[in-house]
């Protein structure tokens, strides 16, 4: 998930709850917490003090633990985010970004001006590593079969 749309979940959730969008100290915070930065690091480039973001760490995880039904924390952020994204539809195609689709927000894994059998190798291919993706996230094989707008025999050969 990339940075972007991370931003846009979590300001769309924060806005449902509160009615308030993110501001700069939690953009700062989610930004560094998905790349992996120590909140001493996140403040240094917020120019603020490490308990202030601290602070507005810890209230920012429990107004996205509320909103999410899960405990949200700097440890499983990008986690908790992408199941979001899966289970509310919004997750973005994985094949976007090998020119076979371009669609935003939907899994859109063909573009009709392909011929047919590579088509159906970049489709295969494409579900097969999503799939991988989706149990990895532990999801079983019937909420994988939904989202994926299959049946869950089709699942038995990957």
């Amino acid at each position: 998930m990339d940075l972007k749309v991370a931003i846009s979940i979590a300001d769309r959730l924060l806005y449902e709850r509160t009615g308030q969008h993110l501001d700069d100290v939690q953009l700062g915070i989610i930004g560094g917490v998905l790349n992996h930065k120590s909140y001493a690091d996140i403040a240094e480039t917020l120019h603020r003090s490490e308990g202030h973001v601290k602070d507005v760490g810890y209230e920012l995880w429990q107004q996205l633990s509320d909103s999410l039904g899960e405990a949200v924390n700097k440890g499983n952020l990008r986690s908790a985010l992408v199941r979001h994204a899966i289970v509310s539809g919004q997750f973005v195609g994985l094949a976007s970004d090998r020119g076979i689709g371009n669609k935003i927000h939907t899994i859109n894994l063909c573009s009709p001006s392909h011929n047919s059998s590579a088509l159906q190798g970049a489709e295969e291919q494409a579900r097969s590593k999503l799939f991988s993706k989706l149990r990895r996230l532990n999801l079983t094989n019937e909420q994988i079969a939904e989202i994926l707008e299959t049946d869950v025999t089709e699942l038995e050969d990957f």
